[in-house]
């Protein structure tokens, strides 16, 4: 499995490579913090692909036969993301794809203004009380 979603959540899949005794390929920033939690996690340093993207088709297609990858786990971060050059790479290697989707966002917590946030907060429609800096001690 190559899991292109970041460092952030890697702790299930990592337990679940190790449960299963299948390898997990993770690709993550290039970033201090992004390595330390692929090595919290237990991923063997050769099975981080370290870097900044996006990617293109072609680099995707590399990575995917360098690890005889059958599956890519990715979010769906859109065009500026590389979604379709990783979409577009597992169909051509015959990889089998599972992309997350953000979240729906609730059209109760989007505001067109600051006037209308402002608003729902004073009224405590978010479930957020907001504070009087006139009354604040400290």
């Amino acid at each position: 499995m190559l899991l292109t979603t970041g460092s952030r959540n890697l702790g299930p899949y990592a337990a679940q490579a190790a449960a299963t005794g299948r390898p997990l390929i993770v690709r993550v920033l290039d970033h201090p913090d992004s390595l330390a939690a692929c090595h919290r996690a237990g991923i063997p340093r050769e099975h981080i692909l370290a870097g900044r993207g996006p990617y293109s088709v072609e680099r995707n297609q590399q990575d995917i036969r360098r690890f005889a990858i059958g599956v890519l786990v990715t979010k769906d971060s859109g065009l500026l993301g590389g979604t379709l050059e990783k979409l577009e790479a597992a169909r051509r290697e015959h990889c089998r794809i599972v992309a997350l989707r953000r979240p729906a966002l609730d059209e109760a917590t989007c505001f067109a203004d600051s006037d209308a946030l402002l608003d729902a907060l004073h009224h405590g429609d978010l479930g957020v009380t907001l504070l009087d800096r006139k009354k604040r001690t400290n």
